[in-house]
């Protein structure tokens, strides 16, 4: 597997792995939810609810793996447009496999091209 291949196999990996963690986040946040709503339904109060529940950490975890896998998701971007443009896909061939217009998939391919030839 050349370089570039790997590079395109490892980002996919590092986007797994940051799903995944992300997942584990907001399944978390789902379970402080729920007994939040248990606890007003049991009659609690806006005040002893927020102080039962720690919410703070694990909404603050889930944001940071958030951004996380926004930034993993763009080095996918990255990795996958370098490798299709070394295999000889098109700009307009490259818009369409990512849905993207032809003049952002033009400017991913020029920022990309600018950012090796340097």
């Amino acid at each position: 597997m050349d370089s570039t291949r790997a590079a395109v196999r490892q980002a996919i990996a590092d986007l797994a792995g940051a799903t995944a963690q992300l997942r584990r986040h907001l399944e978390s946040n789902e379970r402080l939810h729920i007994r939040a709503l248990e606890s007003l339904d049991a009659g609690l109060s806006i005040k002893e609810t927020m102080a039962a529940i720690p919410s703070f950490e694990e909404r603050k975890a889930a944001e940071d793996s958030m951004q996380h896998l926004y930034s993993v998701r763009h080095q996918v971007r990255e990795a996958v447009i370098t490798a299709a443009v070394e295999e000889g896909m098109s700009v307009p061939e490259i818009a369409v496999a990512y849905g993207l217009p032809v003049d952002r998939a033009a400017a991913y391919v020029s920022a990309l091209t600018d950012r090796r030839e340097a």
